[in-house]
């Protein structure tokens, strides 16, 4: 849903001073008062628009606004720190596609693996999203070079024998 569409201001995702998102999922009125300290929007606790739940959905466009408008005053970074210590709150950061390498959740769910390469040298390879008790699969193999696998297929697959192999090689085949 666009953010400024949300019914519940507190279960939204807003834009930080550094174009970076972040998102809430709040959406019990117990986290207002906190959650205002926090954003240094203290005038707004009382405030009978937004005060409790339904009215702030019924003022959300404008509530919007101004959540728009502090959360824009400062990096993603230092709303993180100041969330953490400022109350019980639900929120998150919203990840693009090239926060994803260093995030903690994903190197710890092994989404992205250390490889080293032969030729090379270390590099970040995609990791297997699930683990199969039967099959477990190995995102540290390398893909093979261009025809080093082919007498392989040829023999072993194909059922080819190596004079067969031979003679494709000398016609320049393979």
């Amino acid at each position: 849903m666009p953010a400024r569409k949300s019914f519940n201001p507190l279960w939204n995702h807003y834009k930080c001073g550094d174009g970076k998102w972040i998102c809430f999922g709040m959406i019990q009125d117990r986290y207002w008062k906190d959650f205002c300290t926090a954003l240094g929007i203290q005038e707004l606790i009382e405030d009978p628009r937004f005060s409790k739940m339904r009215e702030r959905g019924k003022n959300r466009r404008e509530l919007i606004q101004i959540l728009d408008r502090a959360l824009a005053t400062k990096t993603r970074d230092e709303w993180m720190h100041i969330l953490k210590h400022g109350g019980d709150f639900i929120y998150t950061v919203v990840n693009s596609v090239n926060d994803l390498p260093t995030d903690p959740q994903v190197l710890a769910n092994g989404y992205i693996v250390d490889y080293e390469h032969p030729e090379l040298g270390k590099k970040q390879l995609v990791g297997l999203p699930v683990i199969l008790s039967e099959t477990p699969g190995d995102p540290r193999g390398r893909a093979p070079e261009l025809g080093e696998n082919t007498e392989l297929i040829l023999t072993e697959l194909l059922g080819y024998s190596w004079e067969e192999v031979a003679k494709l090689r000398e016609a320049g085949v393979i």
